[in-house]
């Protein structure tokens, strides 16, 4: 008992319509009180092909015992002449439960489980390919139930099927495939995304759904009835649409193809986001955006404030903001914006925009020293302009940051063309590693 078997057998026909085929399961070897096992493998409006084809039926008891397995036949009209039939569950079993794993932007891992029945596998062939079209032909020999691939192309397709060999040129039919699509490549800074070039989420973007599920939509109108307030793009035709008016609480990523901000010293970003007056200040509060970004695509961390729906004054609105210095100097960087629906009205995002800005100062020294209990910060500028100051932060692990004070400019009026020393003593370091 719960334990799966597979029953298997191939059958042809004459080139006709009206047979109708069945399988049945039974625990005697009897038709009386016989349960038919999946659907039938062909019906009468098929019309059947004169070259074997394999059928196969996952059969999982509830109790153990002796069953017996039937397949029952019949010409539905007079037009049908003959079907044939051939190894009956062979001794030559196909793999299963084959699966793809580690997929990267060129390799990937399939495996899969030996068959446990039949003759012991002496090794296997996989097939691996853009189209989803079963093999003619031989494939890739491997001795374990794994392959490791290698030498695929970035955001591609692929379709894997394997069979078992059983020695001596015996073979067993091949799996039905699995399909799995190669990471992007990492693109670079600066990006920017208008939505113009399809009325599909962009490539290489991607969708999570983080609470419930509830997908994007991009074009210039919204394809559902009573869909609000429906603004026209920013710039262009299309937008991005989260149809937040139905589902309360429900949340769904919209995740940057990757990108890297190696040896950039600061990234920005910028977006237009529409604010709608409609529902009022007091409803629907927890409808909107929050931006975040990530190194890896799983673990992601706030930046900036959450951005509602509403807005006593509805028009399409620039948002600007910096990424935290974790976000900077990284292999890997997706940006993500975060929707949650209220039941309230719909958001929209247009026109993104992820670059470096050329900062208005130039900072020539950035140095940390432990002073008994303490932090000795100091920094130097060779330039400023419009500077009111520096901000410092500070993290006990490198990646989420806090402020820790504020220390004004020492230029005049915030403008200097000459060198500029600062220092500050951090009093109460974390204990362990303290990050600025």
């Amino acid at each position: 008992a719960g334990t799966s078997y597979d029953f298997s057998f191939y059958f042809a026909g004459d080139a006709t319509a009206g047979w109708v085929g069945d399988v049945f399961y039974n625990t005697s070897q009897s038709a009386t009180g016989a349960t038919a096992l999946g659907a039938s493998f062909v019906t009468a409006s098929t019309t059947t092909v004169k070259t074997y084809n394999q059928v196969t039926r996952t059969f999982t008891p509830t109790s153990s015992g002796v069953y017996y397995f039937g397949i029952k036949a019949f010409a539905s009209t007079s037009a049908p002449y003959y079907m044939g039939f051939e190894d009956l569950t062979p001794s030559c079993v196909i793999p299963s439960a084959l699966s793809s794993s580690n997929v990267t932007t060129t390799t990937a891992t399939i495996n899969w489980t030996a068959p446990t029945i039949g003759t012991t596998p002496t090794g296997y062939e996989y097939v691996v390919s853009t189209t989803n079209t079963a093999p003619s032909g031989s494939g890739t020999s491997v001795a374990t139930a794994t392959a490791n691939l290698t030498s695929l192309t970035a955001n591609t397709t692929y379709y894997v099927f394997v069979r078992t060999n059983c020695g001596g040129g015996s073979f067993s039919a091949w799996t039905s495939s699995v399909s799995f699509t190669t990471q992007c490549e990492t693109g670079n800074i600066p990006l920017t995304q208008d939505f113009e070039a399809a009325t599909t989420i962009p490539t290489c973007w991607s969708t999570q759904y983080v609470t419930g599920s509830k997908d994007f939509s991009v074009g210039s109108n919204t394809s559902a009835a009573g869909t609000s307030p429906n603004p026209a793009a920013y710039g262009g035709t299309n937008r991005l649409l989260f149809a937040s008016y139905s589902g309360n609480g429900k949340q769904t990523r919209l995740v940057s193809s990757p990108l890297t901000s190696t040896g950039l010293s600061n990234v920005s970003l910028e977006y237009y986001w529409y604010h709608s007056v409609i529902g009022g200040a007091t409803s629907y509060t927890t409808e909107g955006v929050q931006v975040q970004w990530s190194t890896d695509g799983t673990t992601w961390t706030n930046v900036g404030q959450f951005i509602p729906r509403y807005n006593a004054t509805e028009a399409w609105t620039l948002k600007s903001l910096n990424l935290p210095v974790g976000a900077t100097n990284q292999a890997k960087l997706f940006i993500g914006f975060l929707f949650t629906s209220n039941a309230g009205y719909d958001c929209y995002l247009d026109d993104i925009s992820i670059k470096q800005v050329a900062l208005p100062v130039t900072i020539t020294k950035f140095a940390g020293v432990k002073q008994a209990n303490q932090n000795l910060l100091t920094w130097t500028t060779a330039s400023e302009q419009n500077n009111k100051g520096f901000e410092l932060q500070r993290s006990a692990d490198g990646v989420n940051y806090s402020t820790l004070t504020f220390v004004n400019s020492k230029a005049i009026n915030g403008n200097s063309n000459t060198t500029l020393d600062y220092t500050f003593t951090d009093t109460k370091p974390f204990v362990g590693n303290s990050y600025y």
